[in-house]
């Protein structure tokens, strides 16, 4: 767990090992929107460290032909895209329990 990413302090860590965390309810509030760095996050297991050099995403099933793709693949061949869209986790809002 020594390698996870930093999380933003304004995130309320509800376990270390993995890292679960969600906003504070006052922050989800002061816009429509959450930020990505205010984003839930959960975890079932450490964050996957990765060496970007070497990552390869196979793209594979019946009746498709297979693909492979590097992580500069993925960064650069595909049109970026935002979607605002609506996530909930079963456990958030532990702050209010």
């Amino acid at each position: 767990f020594e390698t996870d990413p930093l999380r933003d302090p304004n995130l309320l860590g509800c376990t270390q090992k993995p890292w679960n965390g969600e906003p504070r309810l006052d922050l989800l509030t002061k816009d429509y929107i959450t930020p990505n760095e205010l984003f839930y996050v959960r975890n079932h297991l450490a964050v996957p460290d990765i060496d970007p050099e070497d990552y390869v995403l196979v793209v594979k099933g019946k009746g498709i032909k297979k693909h492979k793709f590097t992580l500069n693949d993925l960064k650069t061949k595909f049109a970026k895209h935002e979607v605002v869209t609506t996530l909930q986790c079963a456990g958030n809002r532990r702050e209010d329990l």
